[in-house]
């Protein structure tokens, strides 16, 4: 791995010997082994070996490495960010301006787009290009070109990240001979204007040299397990010592690299300590990976949340923490007694919640324990920052170095952190007259303060065990590597949502990037990255890669999943490591690694070979004993990645005898528009929901009350009693607006007042900008009734097909449809609402508060089959009446619009809907359901789906729909989408999007 780095840097110096040479190395580890490697084979003068920032540095201003301006403060982006959120008060962001997080969000967002090059130009355009299709995204992205513009000028004057590689390409585009000062030993992982500065060495040709490690043909793969984090960081020095010792390598050759460092760089550090194995913590610990950091963190992020039942008892359960002596309790502490009080008397979360549920237990068998737990929430309420923010950074952090003093145990990591936390007290500079430091906020700083700089761990050994995160030494190699903390909840973690940029934005501006700006990642993007560097880290290994990953939380005694990582990194499972670069995949292929999966086996007992014979069949043995869930997972696997056949793990479960029993009678019973659609659309989605009977259960702390679902429920409640309330007063068709957005406002209240009830303190921000939209929608919603209405009569939430059941007066009259086979579906359901005109027509409306479609053609292979059904069961429920009109009315809550979608009444033809209702019974009853991504009439049915956990990321599902495509179980189940159903097309009306 040397030779050819050595070589470049020579043959450099041949032709200039006496000038500077930067050799830019993936991490700062890689960049201190290739500098002692170097040196050994002779004196190099002036190589300088470093990551990519020093060079870009040197490039941009020569050798001074740092320019005259002076450097971006820390969290100069944020109080920028507060400072343009309160100029504007009409913008975008005025609901939730003054809420914790908002302009630390528009930060990040900001300052992405200054890394990648974007100028307030560029997202103008984009904002005028979303203006044409949806107005809010181009308001939005308007403001925020605006923002960008204030934030580079109040940038100007220093130096800054991006402003550093802007000057540096800069530099290459005027001297291009620069470029002949560096060799780039990669692979450099870099983003934004770092990406861009590589791919112009790379135009300049400059020498990029690959670190491959030499993977032994024979490498051997060995995957472990146990209990929690801290008994697998025990077992992982057990496997490294292992394997020092049978390869015969020295402690520096092997590392132990988790894919995350909270908590395993601190737990390593521990456990090295109390077992005596020497360690070389090349990373270092920063202060906020400590326990004592992690303590401080969790404890600020209370007042924000809630102070939510689970995340307070767990704070107050941290080993860092003494309760007993801040609450100033004589009896001894019991955390784990207040966490099983607590549950008894039934706390969610807030201290008047604590109050109000904690007060009856003092008087009760288990007084002392309420007593203890009660004074210690309220002594935690009154020394943590509170909810609304500090008046000025002195009083945070005079709060904070009280919190520390009375809450943490003495030890040098908590004097280290009152002294950080008295630094706040610098920024009292900064402090605005009536503005507040807000939690988010100084969260933010402190994690600043806390992660600035590694600390030297007294622990570390130079030449011990090598333990660091993958990125601190990428681009070295080591001849064994364990890799723990391979847990499907812990990697890989899913990307988290952009709230200023979400990826429809981040397309819009990479259409309308100027030339030399690079794309906005997306979350796609990120995940891949991610995968690229865990596939780097894997190919570190030269001889012996060992996996680990916890087997149960011990806490709660719950079997944790491994990685799907970890699954795809077995070659008994048929993979490879995904989308790696080429030089990875060329290692991974020459690996032919033998397979020990024997958990928690001693490595003495795993052949050096390839498993074979009686020795294989009690190697599976012993797996099935010791580690059932993961077995069963890998045969899972293994059926999902078999061409031939549907398979029970696709959603063929027609070989269940109870499977078809129960698929039968659900297409004997009346069917609802949402079933058949639902089963056309992805009928492995029609399996978990209506054959499974499966149902979210979404956290109580983390859901949102009013997400987009409940929304349109409250629309749909308060628009069936309001036209109910018109009808019954004569006021159809609707005239007097005012009155009627009066009353609509009277209704509204309630029903909102119930979701108020449910949202946690965290969500009100959220809840209040999504309120405030959803009463704005009322009037242009009750303005294009006026406009459109024309019957005085009406029936509301009618059911059909289903007696007994709530409607308006009805009793269930079925609505069938005979099919060509001579058998007949009966369907059931409700129409949202049906006009009686007085020339006896009868016009359907179903409300929407989604985005309205742009044209519809026919019934889309069973996709769009409500309207239709509805006609049926009108014409059943009126039989002297014609159906006039169907509508789509789409009240787009978000926006404040209306816009109608119509089609012709012909498009419940008996001769049509026949043929293509037959085929989806045929095909619910025959209990065959594979899924199909991205099948969707309007959007892709995962968008809105409820079991997309079930199925897996995106990629994952577009690979499995296209590997099952050719098998007769899916083809037989999608048949019916051939059936020819088109009808003439139609486009929205009174503001539809073109």
């Amino acid at each position: 791995m040397l030779d050819p780095v050595d070589r470049q840097v020579r043959a450099r110096r041949a032709n200039d010997p006496w000038g500077p040479l930067d050799v830019v190395c993936p991490s700062p580890g890689a960049a201190a082994e290739l500098r002692l490697g170097c040196a050994r084979r002779g004196a190099l003068v002036g190589v300088r070996f470093g990551t990519l920032g020093p060079a870009a540095r040197r490039l941009a201003w020569g050798e001074a490495e740092v320019p005259d301006r002076p450097a971006w403060p820390e969290g100069g982006d944020v109080l920028r960010a507060a400072s343009l959120l309160r100029a504007r008060r009409d913008s975008y962001y005025a609901p939730i301006a003054d809420r914790p997080g908002t302009a630390a969000a528009l930060a990040a967002a900001l300052s992405e787009l200054s890394w990648h090059g974007f100028t307030p130009s560029a997202v103008e355009a984009a904002a005028r290009a979303a203006a044409r299709t949806r107005p809010v995204d181009g308001t939005r992205l308007g403001e925020l070109a605006e923002h960008l513009a204030a934030l580079l000028e109040a940038r100007r004057r220093f130096a800054t990240g991006p402003a550093v590689y802007a000057a540096a390409l800069d530099a290459l585009r005027r001297e291009p001979g620069l470029a002949r000062s560096l060799v780039v030993a990669g692979p450099v992982e870099a983003t934004g204007l770092a990406a861009a500065l590589l791919g112009r060495l790379r135009e300049l040709g400059t020498p990029f040299v690959p670190l491959v490690p030499a993977v032994d043909p024979a490498r051997t793969i060995v995957v472990s397990s146990a209990v929690g984090e801290a008994a697998e960081c025990r077992e992982a020095l057990r496997e490294a010592l292992l394997a020092a010792e049978q390869l015969d390598l020295p402690l520096s050759r092997v590392a132990v690299l988790p894919v995350r460092p909270v908590p395993y760089l601190e737990l390593f550090a521990e456990a090295g300590e109390s077992l005596g194995v020497p360690l070389d913590l090349t990373q270092g610990v920063r202060l906020s990976e400590t326990p004592e950091g992690t303590a401080l963190r969790d404890a600020l992020a209370l007042p924000a949340a809630g102070f939510p039942r689970a995340r307070t008892l767990d704070l107050l359960r941290h080993r860092c923490l003494d309760p007993a002596a801040a609450g100033a309790l004589e009896p001894p502490a019991d955390p784990t007694a207040w966490d099983r009080l607590s549950r008894a008397c039934g706390v969610v979360a807030g201290l008047d919640d604590f109050r109000a549920r904690l007060e009856p237990a003092t008087l009760g068998r288990r007084a002392v324990e309420a007593r203890q737990l009660l004074a210690v929430v309220e002594r935690l309420g009154e020394d943590l920052p509170p909810a609304a923010g500090c008046d000025c950074w002195t009083t945070a952090a005079r709060l904070l170095r009280r919190f520390l003093e009375r809450w943490l145990r003495p030890s040098e990591t908590r004097d280290e952190l009152v002294a950080r936390a008295g630094e706040l007290a610098a920024l009292e500079a900064l402090d605005e007259p009536g503005r507040r430091v807000g939690p988010v906020e100084l969260r933010r700083m402190l994690d600043r303060l806390l992660d600035h700089d590694a600390r030297q761990h007294p622990t570390r050994v130079p030449g011990g065990l090598v333990v660091a995160e993958s990125a601190a030494v990428a681009g070295r190699s080591f001849g064994a590597v364990v890799v723990p903390g391979l847990a499907a909840d812990v990697w890989p973690a899913p990307p988290p949502p952009d709230p200023v940029l979400p990826d429809e934005d981040r397309r819009r501006l990479n259409d309308a990037r100027p030339a030399d700006a690079v794309p906005l990642p997306t979350a796609a993007d990120r995940a891949r990255r991610e995968q690229e560097a865990f596939a780097r880290t894997l190919g570190a290994a030269e001889r012996r890669l060992v996996l680990l990953f916890p087997s149960r939380d011990p806490s709660t005694g719950h079997a944790r999943l491994p990685s799907p990582a970890l699954l795809d990194a077995l070659p008994r499972a048929g993979a490879t490591l995904p989308r790696a670069e080429p030089t990875v995949r060329a290692a991974a292929a020459r690996r032919a690694a033998s397979v020990a999966m024997l958990p928690l086996s001693p490595l003495e007992d795993a052949p050096a070979g390839r498993l074979d014979g009686p020795r294989q069949a009690a190697a599976a043995a012993a797996f099935d004993r010791r580690a059932p869930f993961l077995r069963a997972r890998l045969r899972a696997d293994r059926s999902r990645r078999d061409p031939s056949h549907l398979g029970p793990w696709a959603g063929d479960v027609s070989s269940s005898p109870t499977a078809r029993a129960a698929a039968a009678a659900l297409a004997r019973a009346p069917l609802s528009a949402s079933r058949l659609e639902t089963f056309a659309s992805c009928p492995l989605r029609f399996l978990f929901g209506y054959l499974l009977e499966l149902r979210p259960l979404d956290d109580p702390e983390e859901a949102y009350p009013f997400d987009a679902r409940e929304q349109g429920s409250a629309f749909h409640a308060l628009a069936e009693r309001l036209f109910g309330e018109l009808r019954e007063g004569g006021a159809l068709p609707l005239r007097d607006v005012q009155a009627a957005h009066a009353r609509a406002v009277a209704l509204a209240e309630p029903l909102l007042e119930q979701v108020a009830a449910r949202v946690p303190a965290r969500q009100r921000v959220r809840f209040d900008a999504d309120r405030a939209r959803w009463l704005a929608a009322l009037r242009p919603w009750l303005e294009h009734e006026a406009a459109t209405g024309d019957a005085a009569d009406g029936s509301f939430e009618r059911v059909f097909g289903a007696p007994g059941r709530r409607g308006d007066g009805g009793t269930g009259v079925a609505a069938a449809v005979p099919l060509p086979s001579g058998a007949v579906v009966q369907l059931g359901g409700y129409i949202d609402r049906a006009d009686l005109a007085a020339g006896g027509a009868v016009d359907l409306i179903d409300y929407k508060t989604g985005l309205p479609r742009s044209t519809a053609k026919g019934l889309d292979g069973g996709r769009s089959l409500q309207l239709a059904v509805y006609a049926v069961a009108a014409r059943a429920l009126w039989p002297d009446r014609a159906v006039r009109r169907l509508i789509f009315r789409h009240v787009v809550l978000g926006e404040g619009r209306v816009a109608d979608v119509e089609f012709p009444p012909e498009l419940a033809r008996v001769e049509t809907l026949g043929p293509l209702l037959e085929r989806l019974v045929a095909g619910i009853a025959g209990a065959a359901y594979p899924h199909c991504p991205g099948r969707g009439a309007r959007q892709p049915p995962c968008s809105f789906c409820d079991h997309t956990l079930l199925c897996g990321p995106a990629a994952a599902r577009e690979a499995l729909a296209l590997l099952k495509a050719g098998t007769p179980e899916r083809r037989a189940a999608l048949a019916f989408r051939e059936t020819d159903d088109s009808c003439a097309e139609a486009e929205p009306r009174n503001g539809g999007r073109p």
